[in-house]
C-alpha cells in the first residue's frame, strides 16, 4: 500500500511540474516575438534614462509581453487544458499531434473571444501568437509528462519518461 501511495504522490508531482514547463514554454512561445521588439525598446529607455525609475520603465517595457501571456496561457490552461487532458486521456487519445493541434485551436479560441470581450476586431497577429502559444503548451504538456517514445534519442534515451514510469528514484 505504501509503494502504491508513493508512486501516485510521485505521478501527481511529475504531473504539476509538467504543466509548469507546459505553461512557461507556451508563454515564452506566445512573448517571444513580441518581445524582440520590446527588449531593445527597453534597453533604450534604460540607456537614455539611467535613473531607477528609468530603469524600472526599461523593465517593464522589456517585459509586458511576458507580463501579458503568462496569466493567458496559465488560465487557459487551467480552464481548457486540464479538462482537454482529462478527456484525450480517458479516450486513450494522447499524441504529440493532438495535444498541439488542440492547443493551438484551442490558442486562437482564447485569443478571439479576448478581443471580442474587449471589443475588438478578432484577427490579427494575436491568434498567430495564439496559436502559437497554444500549440507550444499541448506539446510540451504531452512532453514533460512522459508520452515520448522511448526509442527516440531527444532529448534522453537512456532513461525513460519521468512521469508515467514506476522507476524507482535512486
Amino acid at each position: 500500500m505504501h509503494d502504491l501511495d508513493e508512486r501516485k504522490t510521485r505521478g501527481s508531482r511529475d504531473l504539476a511540474w509538467a504543466f509548469v514547463r507546459a505553461v512557461a514554454m507556451g508563454s515564452l512561445a506566445g512573448a517571444g516575438p513580441m518581445m524582440l521588439l520590446t527588449l531593445p525598446l527597453g534597453v533604450v529607455v534604460m540607456v537614455q534614462d539611467p535613473s531607477s525609475t528609468g530603469i524600472a520603465t526599461g523593465l517593464k517595457a522589456m517585459f509586458i509581453p511576458l507580463m501579458i501571456s503568462t496569466p493567458v496561457v496559465l488560465g487557459s490552461s487551467l480552464l481548457l487544458g486540464i479538462p482537454t487532458f482529462l478527456f484525450l486521456r480517458s479516450r486513450g487519445m494522447e499524441t504529440r499531434e493532438t495535444y498541439a493541434i488542440v492547443g493551438a485551436v484551442m490558442g486562437i479560441a482564447v485569443t478571439i473571444a479576448m478581443n471580442l470581450v474587449m471589443g475588438d476586431e478578432p484577427g490579427g497577429v494575436f491568434m498567430y501568437l495564439g496559436a502559437l502559444a497554444g500549440g507550444v503548451t499541448g506539446w510540451s504538456w504531452w512532453r514533460w509528462t512522459g508520452r515520448w517514445p522511448e526509442e527516440e534519442t531527444w532529448p534522453d534515451a537512456s532513461r525513460p519518461p519521468i512521469a508515467m514510469t514506476n522507476r524507482q528514484d535512486p
